[in-house]
């Protein structure tokens, strides 16, 4: 003899669909809390590790900060607002070939340095010389920077350190120290972000 199943139907009715709402994504009080996007989900919570990248142009109102983007990621949610940390600086890539000058060596490089509270950025900058040089100056250029940028960041914390490179004070602090090696025309970060 079969046994005999109850099998009890779910309505549509019981299964409630929450409704989602936009909720607020701010930078950190380094960028005076500044609201920087929004996320539609159903709980704030869910904003969590969700990344935001906007225009450096957006967040500081300087129009001649346009060719760079920058990148947070939510690190916490209290109240339903989302707060989120900044992790990458990218020169736009169109931007990247404009650097060139005739007459003059453009140099690029990339290192790892470690902030003041252990962590990992790389930082990517561009040289453009004064003339055209040899490969020995171009690795004494790379060397030397590294020993400049390294004493700068190991005295920061990381997102101290990112403020200092969207204000630009990091490469001019490179430029003005690089002078009694070999002075350069300028000094620019393609890129500075956190090592995940």
């Amino acid at each position: 003899m079969a046994k005999e199943i109850n099998v009890q139907k779910t309505s549509t009715s019981d299964v409630k669909k929450k409704k989602k709402k936009w909720v607020p994504i701010f930078a950190g009080k380094e960028f005076n809390n500044k609201e920087i996007g929004e996320t539609f989900i159903e709980e704030a919570d869910m904003a969590m590790d969700k990344a935001v990248t906007l225009n450096l142009m957006n967040l500081t109102g300087d129009p001649k900060r346009q060719n760079f983007n920058v990148r947070f990621k939510v690190s916490s949610v209290k109240n339903g607002q989302a707060f989120a940390d900044i992790i990458d600086y990218k020169l736009q890539v169109a931007q990247r070939k404009r650097l060139s000058r005739k007459g003059k060596d453009k140099l690029e490089d990339s290192h790892e340095y470690t902030t003041k509270d252990n962590v990992v950025a790389i930082i990517k900058p561009v040289f453009v010389t004064k003339a055209c040089t040899n490969k020995s100056v171009h690795a004494m250029v790379r060397n030397e920077s590294r020993k400049i940028i390294s004493n700068i960041v190991k005295n920061m914390d990381f997102t101290q350190m990112m403020r200092e490179v969207i204000d630009n004070n990091i490469q001019k602090e490179v430029k003005s120290g690089m002078k009694k090696f070999y002075p350069l025309t300028s000094v620019m970060f393609k890129a500075a972000v956190r090592k995940e």
